[in-house]
């Protein structure tokens, strides 16, 4: 039986967006290609030693020699990186070690690197400013030592091309959590609803930070409510005409049914970091158009890919019916690009 280790910082329940992705992968990988999965997570749940039938094993100690122990017998290796998720400061220098030692031991090994982040930037008065060398140091020894990279936005991809001359970087934006619906409510069947998805800060930062744009959402696409998806108590912006409709933290199933009753989805999210997100791509997969805050659509110094599914709130006054339902095939379209199955054949293909 063909088996691969996939290096995780979490795992379900805790919270994490990596962790969720690792596992639907893990699934996807077992059904479609009989590839099995064990899991080696840095910060393990107690207890935790099997996962829908996936082993679970767990770092003692964030040590090379440990890494070095956890990888014994392996020969295929799915890293998900992401530098703080591995050590505070975004720097796990055991983690390079424990590897590159692995990779010199180990008989016909293939190491696969998903970088679900790079390394950080910021202001003098903080930390990522005086890691930022540190953290693209290792980023690019890591992507020297992998058989494989991927990333999951034209900027990571770009910037890895600079690190890694053995293959082509995978561009592989992230799929959706809440289920891929094989059957969408049809067009004409949807509530005259707007889906508000995600984390608390993102949902709070839309209805403050960006009201306007939420409100000339609503009134450009005629919504009487909105449909408030995921965890904490979010005061109403109070928009004339729209009902505020609390939905709570829900299970992925119902965030579906949620979703198939809208006619848009909004995000306070950059244009150029849409691969990263998870709400993006839950919206993409039930055919919704995503509606950004115009301060979100910037000009940025790299490509960024075309998608008509992807709108800002100046460009919905007198969009008819017609646009709305063709950024609606548009989005279906683009999710095409991120689609669970094409992450699983992505990645069975070079851990072949």
């Amino acid at each position: 039986m063909k088996a691969v280790l996939q290096i995780v910082p979490y795992l379900p329940p805790s919270n994490s967006g990596v962790g969720d992705y690792a596992l639907i992968l893990a699934r996807g990988l077992r059904e479609k290609y009989d590839l099995e999965t064990t899991f080696a997570v840095a910060h393990p749940n107690a207890g935790q030693s099997d996962l829908e039938g996936f082993p679970v094993v767990s770092f003692t100690s964030h040590a090379s020699g440990t890494l070095r122990a956890t990888l014994t017998g392996c020969n295929r290796v799915l890293l998900h990186y992401v530098g703080y998720g591995y050590q505070k400061r975004g720097c796990p220098w055991w983690l390079m070690r424990g590897l590159s030692n692995w990779k010199k031991q180990a008989s016909d090994p293939c190491l696969v690197t998903m970088f679900h982040e790079l390394y950080a930037s910021g202001p003098p008065w903080r930390s990522s400013f005086w890691m930022h060398p540190v953290q693209k140091y290792l980023c690019a020894s890591l992507a020297g030592l992998s058989d494989s990279c991927a990333s999951n936005i034209p900027l990571g991809q770009q910037r890895l091309r600079l690190f890694h001359q053995k293959s082509d970087i995978m561009l592989l934006p992230v799929f959706s959590n809440v289920g891929e619906p094989e059957e969408l409510t049809p067009w004409g069947e949807r509530g005259a609803s707007l889906a508000l998805f995600g984390g608390e800060g993102n949902r709070r930062t839309a209805v403050t930070t960006d009201r306007t744009d939420l409100e000339a959402a609503c009134r450009a696409l005629n919504i009487r409510r909105i449909l408030d998806i995921g965890p904490g108590i979010l005061e109403d912006p109070a928009i004339d005409g729209v009902s505020w409709q609390p939905q709570g933290a829900l299970p992925p199933r119902e965030v579906s049914i949620c979703l198939q009753e809208s006619l848009a989805g909004f995000v306070s999210y950059p244009r150029a970091l849409v691969g990263k997100s998870g709400i993006v791509a839950a919206y993409q997969s039930h055919g919704l158009p995503v509606i950004l805050p115009r301060r979100y659509l910037e000009v940025t110094p790299y490509a960024v890919p075309p998608d008509h599914s992807i709108l800002h709130s100046a460009q919905l006054e007198g969009l008819g019916s017609q646009q709305l339902l063709a950024a609606s095939h548009a989005s279906s379209k683009a999710y095409e690009l991120r689609s669970i199955s094409r992450h699983v054949d992505c990645f069975s293909k070079v851990l072949e």
